[in-house]
């Protein structure tokens, strides 16, 4: 059997990673899914980035999923020319104006300043200055610097972890993003600031208009989206626990407990989940990595996270190669550690998909089943099987191309292609055929077949059947 990745990695493109020549070794060397950071750049290089990672999937002739992350509304510091120089007890003004006074600002969103009260603590560049709002006026906030001392730069970034913005978690620029995005091929788009279920309603209506089908994944990093992330979680297609903001927005201290949460539930739910932001940021400047994020990336992975992914680190680090290289390395040697005999019974009562998915694995582990083959239309089956994390390889069969490269993301799925079906019996016909001739197992191996019912909504399986390779 081929070797592949049950951990998944994802790796932002940028200056550092975006020709051919790197893109494919970090391809080779274990890169899954490719993600585009739409708050930097332009169509036409996106456009290139796209076109790069498809030729190279042809080439090596493995489904590579590519992932659009959207930049949301755009909170930073605007309006000045110079930096502003802080330090603990300065006065800093943002206006709704033009800045005039050298300690003034002003932001895209001037409907902030409405809600902004006495009392509210907003973090400037992650946190790094803290400033407190002390009076306002109808056209200006006044703040005073409580922490930090240097230069608040332009284009900083904003948060107001204590107020509820009254602004859309979704822009018009992010709805433009997603028709080109979409037009253009991509597999996953990235929702940032998500803060409930009617945000994703809103993203769907849009597909919908322009008849696409991404996957959706969810950016957990607004208190908001904490308070409502059962919705969320049950409205998405995945989940990202993007810990930069969320490190801001609340007590860092309380990051990692509310990663597991996440995880624990898009576990629960069959939601494929990433974990993000400063896995091995040391690497943007060093060609290896600190332990403390070896241990990081370590324990995201206990966690049950699908997959780990790197932003600065390929994106404009000095060393992006090796950056994939250890996410691989460390992937491949803490996966197998995984306590599986701790696995959380999913089942709910009634639930046919839950049965089978169950079942499925644990007839896998009790037979030494070499592969668990899924015939799938949506791609669900073979997600739900892989919430179980079966010590079995995960064969996942697409009748389409974009399912096949959306069933990148979860762990431990292989997404191959068989020709489009139109029933059942057509499906267990071609799944014989590729088994025999994938050249993936050999004689004696032992598999199981999870298959649907094509007239079933959602791909529900309803079949299972246990065989030995001839």
């Amino acid at each position: 059997m081929i070797n592949w990745n049950r951990i998944k990695i994802v790796a932002t493109a940028g200056p550092a990673s975006e020709s051919y020549a790197t893109l494919k070794k970090m391809i080779n060397k274990g890169l899954d899914i490719v993600r585009i950071n739409f708050s930097h750049g332009t169509y036409e290089e996106y456009k290139k980035t796209i076109l790069l990672v498809r030729r190279i999937e042809k080439e090596i002739k493995r489904p590579i999923g590519i992932l659009a992350d959207m930049p949301g509304p755009k909170l930073r510091v605007r309006g000045i020319v110079k930096s502003i120089p802080v330090k603990e007890g300065s006065i800093v003004i943002i206006t709704k104006d033009t800045p005039k006074a050298n300690n003034e600002f002003n932001i895209a969103y001037p409907i902030i300043l409405k809600v902004l009260k006495p009392g509210d603590n907003i973090f400037i560049s992650d946190g790094k200055y803290i400033i407190k709002v002390v009076s306002k006026t109808k056209k200006t906030v006044t703040c005073k610097v409580i922490d930090g001392q240097g230069e608040i730069k332009k284009g900083a970034g904003l948060n107001f972890p204590e107020v509820d913005l009254p602004i859309p978690a979704i822009t018009s620029e992010d709805f433009r993003h997603m028709t080109f995005a979409c037009a253009n091929g991509v597999d996953f788009i990235g929702l940032s600031f998500i803060k409930d279920a009617g945000d994703l309603k809103k993203v769907r209506a849009h597909l919908k208009i322009i008849k696409a089908k991404p996957f959706l994944i969810s950016k957990i990093e607004r208190r908001a989206a904490i308070a409502n992330l059962k919705e969320i979680v049950d409205s998405t297609d995945g989940v990202m626990v993007a810990r930069g903001d969320l490190g801001v927005e609340l007590p860092i201290e309380q990051v990692n407990i509310l990663q597991k949460e996440i995880i624990k539930m898009c576990n629960s739910l069959g939601k494929p989940v990433i974990t993000a932001t400063q896995m091995l940021e040391s690497m943007i400047e060093n060609p290896s990595p600190t332990r403390a994020e070896v241990s990081d990336v370590a324990n995201a992975i206990f966690d049950g996270t699908d997959a780990i992914m790197l932003s600065g680190e390929t994106a404009i680090g000095k060393y992006p190669l090796k950056a994939v290289e250890m996410m691989y390395k460390i992937a491949k040697t803490v996966e197998p550690k995984i306590d599986r005999s701790k696995n959380i019974d999913y089942l709910e009562k009634d639930n046919l998909l839950d049965i089978i998915s169950k079942n499925v694995v644990r007839i896998s582990e009790v037979y030494g089943v070499k592969g668990i083959v899924v015939p799938t239309e949506s791609g669900k089956t073979a997600r739900m099987v892989s919430r179980y994390r079966p010590n079995a390889r995960i064969v996942a069969l697409a009748s389409t191309e974009r399912v096949q490269r959306q069933l990148v993301l979860p762990f431990g799925i292989y997404p191959c292609r068989i020709p489009k079906h139109v029933n059942s019996a057509v499906v267990f016909k071609l799944t014989d055929e590729f088994i025999k001739k994938s050249g993936l197992f050999k004689k004696g191996d032992k598999l199981i077949i999870a298959a649907g019912a094509l007239h079933k909504k959602g791909n529900v399986s309803d079949f299972i059947k246990i065989m030995t390779v001839a």
